[in-house]
């Protein structure tokens, strides 16, 4: 998957799995992606292993994973994450993998 940041800022990502909808144990790791991404900069995220990216949306039960998308800004303003998940100073993209693969698994943020 890649992720293209076309805002007018720079962007931090939390991507993860609900640990609630997991079919696998509670202690597992959720976060599949976390990173910073330039203004008109991409991020190439690869899930490892045997069928990667499947693997991880048969996973959960709704089959989607979730972007959350900070203003970096934001971040370095508030030095730490929850008062803005407190906030909802996020934007969220929920996504499928049959909407990935509509998008030919390329993602732009604007």
């Amino acid at each position: 998957m890649y992720i293209v940041n076309r805002t007018s800022n720079d962007v931090y990502i939390v991507g993860e799995r609900d640990v609630n909808e997991l079919h696998r144990k509670p202690y597992e790791l959720k976060t599949l992606m976390t990173g910073r991404i330039a203004v008109n900069d991409t991020m190439e995220v690869v899930q490892r292993g045997p069928n990667g990216w499947r693997r991880i949306f048969n996973d959960t039960k709704s089959g989607r994973i979730k972007l959350f998308i900070f203003n970096i800004n934001s971040i370095e303003t508030n030095k730490g994450d929850n008062p803005l998940i407190d906030k909802k100073s996020y934007k969220l993209v929920s996504l499928t993998k049959d909407h990935l693969d509509s998008l030919n698994w390329v993602v732009e943020l604007k």
